[in-house]
C-alpha cells in the first residue's frame, strides 16, 4: 500500500491550492467527524487537523477521499452522491495527477488518494469516476 502522506502539515502544504470553502457545522462533543456543507451536500469528514481546530462557520478545507481505484468515464456531467455516513461516489474532471493522487472537480475539488496504480492511466482534463472508502478526510487550512 502506498504511503500517501508523511505528516498533516506536509499534506496541507502540498494540496492547499485545492482547498475549497465549506460551511463547518457545530461539532458533536467527542465525535471525530466534522459535519460540513459543500456543493449543496452535507458531508461528514474525519478531522485530520485536530480536535476543535476550527470554529463553526465558513472555512477552507482540503476534502480528501480515498479510493481503491479510479475509472475513466465517457460522461460530461459532474456528480457527487452520498453513499454512506462518510462515503461518496463521484464523477468529475481531472485537474491534476500526481503520484498516488488524482485531483478532480466533482461539484467541489476533491484530492483523491488512489490505492492501486490506476492513477497512472489518468490524464488532466479527463472525466473519471470513483467510489470512496470510509471515512473521507478533511484538512482545515488557515
Amino acid at each position: 500500500m502506498p504511503v500517501l502522506e508523511n505528516s498533516v502539515a506536509e499534506f496541507i502544504e502540498r494540496w492547499k491550492h485545492h482547498a475549497t470553502r465549506v460551511t463547518l457545522y457545530p461539532q458533536l462533543e467527542g465525535s471525530p467527524l466534522l459535519e460540513i456543507g459543500a456543493a449543496g451536500r452535507v458531508l461528514y469528514v474525519l478531522d485530520r487537523v485536530g480536535p476543535y481546530a476550527a470554529k463553526p462557520g465558513e472555512v477552507n478545507m482540503i476534502v480528501n477521499p480515498m479510493t481503491e481505484t479510479v475509472f475513466g468515464v465517457d460522461l460530461d456531467t459532474e456528480s457527487l452522491t452520498i453513499t454512506a455516513i462518510s462515503g461518496i461516489e463521484a464523477v468529475g474532471r481531472v485537474l491534476e495527477v500526481s503520484r498516488d493522487f488524482v485531483v478532480l472537480q466533482a461539484r467541489l475539488p476533491l484530492v483523491v488518494g488512489v490505492l492501486d496504480q490506476s492513477w497512472k492511466e489518468i490524464k488532466v482534463g479527463q472525466m473519471v469516476s470513483f467510489v470512496s472508502l470510509e471515512p473521507i478526510h478533511g484538512f482545515l487550512t488557515h
